[in-house]
């Protein structure tokens, strides 16, 4: 679904929000908003059963060679489903009911730790709280749309952590295309540690990350603690999900945009080196809550972070399912390549004794070419040699598992017939409104927040600092050598330049430099270039000295009168060494 994101004004008073509306367009298979009910009407006529097919074949695998956990059917039937998580009076609960447009049903709002409950939130035609043991107990909780949750995460849980789940029903829009879990915050002191003591809080985020589709980790502009132990904990949990991974800095609208810029900049780059990744995180800065914003000229700055956020929900709404879909090839591959590897090796050897395992892992390379002549196959459907070599050595594994024909060819039809079928269906699009219905309406499909984390993903601004730029500024024989790798004609660079160039002075700074280097990459790839750029693509003002005639000439002078002086010493020292030899 598409969050609008629309100014309000409230007359004399001067008081500004940011309103939020849901816009879903009504498309003949989308009438009635069940759009994931209708999709999983589709896999299901497709027969979502083939899927789960694949697990008789990693079952015959042994434990020591297939580790992975059972495939499920509703690891592809299930909704997307977003996690939001962070530190205590972050504004969680409050950031949640700002999108649902309500407060949900068990919600609690203060400003020190409120509750040690997970809240599970999907659509329903009357607001209703429910156990989450009674959902395990069922092996699906439908409601309004045909969606359903990942009951098989759920069951994984310890008995002591499922009690503190809950499953809420809401009337919102938002929740007929996504599941939101709101989970407790993160403590760091003994006594509110102690009131967890009866359930695992570290392992139950773990849980629910690996089944979540995003995590959404919020932060206090006001107390921003990246250094927090706990938070730190959290966050090295986190890292096997780290792609599912974004940050929002909340109640932001206490401070001004300078500062804001410089705390983004700084959770960046620590959450860098925390995460141990080499492109910036995505961060979003805003004030999700229904009150009006305490600095109104921070509204646009706030907005285009808002749409920004937005635009990411709906982006894993759209892409869930095809993503989900290429894990359970790659699976369903992983297990195939295993299965006909240890099939040949059974041939060769029965018992994996030590002797037997030294002559197979020395037979590897001939058994490899003649299985991929047999079967047909390429070298990239089989696992690594390395890797098998490591399972040959692994002490566990006593015997050579093997896999039968019939479940090995469940395998083959599904990757050779099934997986035509559901891509047929998938990836699966919502047509929604991708512009604004607002009054400023933007003819572009990209802003400011954009190009930012463009930007920060690129690392331009070390870019920037290498090309040695003069107060600040860079002028176009600096930048031509980017110009020309861009590959994009004479014109369009002229046109380039003269939309990022708005005061004609020759001369760009770091932000126009973003807005340069992003503008390039767009023509190179073929996209249209507007002819004018509206305020909220352009770059804010950034307050530096520009290089004039006049410090120009000042500095050759003072560089004149410091090589005279230079000669000068040079002179006289020479001559007192003259004066030395004659003595």
């Amino acid at each position: 679904p598409f969050l609008n994101v629309e100014v309000v004004n409230a007359g004399d008073h001067g008081a500004v929000w940011l309103n939020t509306e849901l816009s879903v367009v009504s498309l003949p298979e989308f009438q009635n908003g069940a759009t994931h009910g209708l999709l999983m009407n589709k896999l299901k006529g497709n027969s979502t059963d083939r899927i789960v097919e694949i697990k008789p074949a990693e079952e015959q695998l042994s434990p020591g060679v297939y580790a992975r956990a059972p495939l499920t059917d509703d690891q592809i039937t299930s909704m997307p489903s977003v996690m939001f998580i962070g530190e205590y009076s972050t504004g969680k609960t409050t950031l949640i009911n700002h999108m649902l447009q309500a407060a949900y049903m068990g919600s609690q709002v203060a400003i020190g730790p409120t509750t040690d409950n997970f809240f599970i939130l999907t659509y329903g035609t009357m607001d209703d709280i429910i156990p989450a043991n009674r959902l395990v107990q069922q092996k699906m909780l439908p409601h309004a749309g045909n969606g359903n949750i990942r009951t098989s995460s759920l069951a994984e849980l310890k008995a002591d952590a499922l009690e503190r789940c809950f499953v809420v029903r809401c009337r919102s829009e938002l929740l007929r295309h996504l599941i939101i879990i709101d989970t407790p915050g993160i403590v760091s002191s003994l006594s509110d540690k102690a009131n967890r003591k009866d359930f695992d809080y570290i392992d139950t985020i773990a849980q629910f990350a690996r089944s979540s589709d995003a995590i959404v980790f919020v932060f206090d502009a006001n107390k921003l603690n990246i250094g927090n132990s706990e938070v730190v904990r959290t966050l090295r949990l986190l890292y096997p999900v780290e792609n599912r991974l974004v940050f929002v800095i909340n109640k932001a609208d206490d401070l001004p945009i300078s500062q804001l810029s410089d705390i983004r900049g700084n959770l960046a780059w620590s959450l860098s080196r925390l995460l141990k990744r080499e492109t910036a995180p995505s961060i979003f800065v805003g004030s999700f809550w229904d009150k009006p914003l305490r600095r109104p000229d921070s509204c646009r700055f706030f907005q285009q972070y808002l749409r920004a956020f937005y635009d990411h929900l709906r982006h894993v709404a759209e892409n869930v399912h095809s993503l989900r879909l290429e894990e359970i090839v790659v699976r369903a591959r992983e297990v195939r390549g295993l299965a006909l590897a240890f099939n040949r090796i059974a041939k060769v050897a029965t018992t994996l004794t030590p002797k037997n395992r030294k002559k197979l892992r020395h037979k590897l390379h001939t058994i490899y070419p003649r299985l991929i002549k047999h079967k047909k196959i390429r070298i990239e459907d089989l696992p690594p040699i390395e890797k098998l070599n490591d399972l040959l050595l692994e002490p566990s594994l006593l015997t050579i598992p093997r896999v039968s024909n019939d479940a090995l060819t469940k395998v083959e039809e599904f990757i050779n017939t099934d997986l035509f079928k559901f891509k047929a269906v998938l990836p699966w699009r919502l047509r929604l409104r991708a512009s604004l219905d607002s009054k400023g309406k933007d003819e572009t499909d990209f802003d400011w927040a954009a190009v930012v984390s463009e930007a920060e993903r690129n690392d331009w601004k070390n870019e920037f600092t290498y090309l040695y730029p003069s107060y600040n500024h860079l002028d176009a024989c600096q930048l031509r050598h980017i110009m020309i790798k861009s590959g994009i004609s004479s014109n369009m660079q002229n046109k380039i330049w003269n939309l990022v160039d708005e005061d004609k002075d020759k001369l760009i700074n770091e932000n126009e430099f973003y807005l340069l280097r992003y503008l390039l990459g767009l023509a190179s790839r073929g996209k249209r270039i507007p002819d004018s750029l509206p305020k909220n693509c352009r770059p804010p003002a950034m307050e530096f000295k520009k290089v004039r005639k006049s410090d120009e000439k000042s500095e050759s002078d003072e560089k004149k009168k410091t090589k005279r002086k230079r000669s000068k010493k040079k002179k006289k020292s020479r001559k007192k060494k003259s004066s030395r030899r004659r003595k």
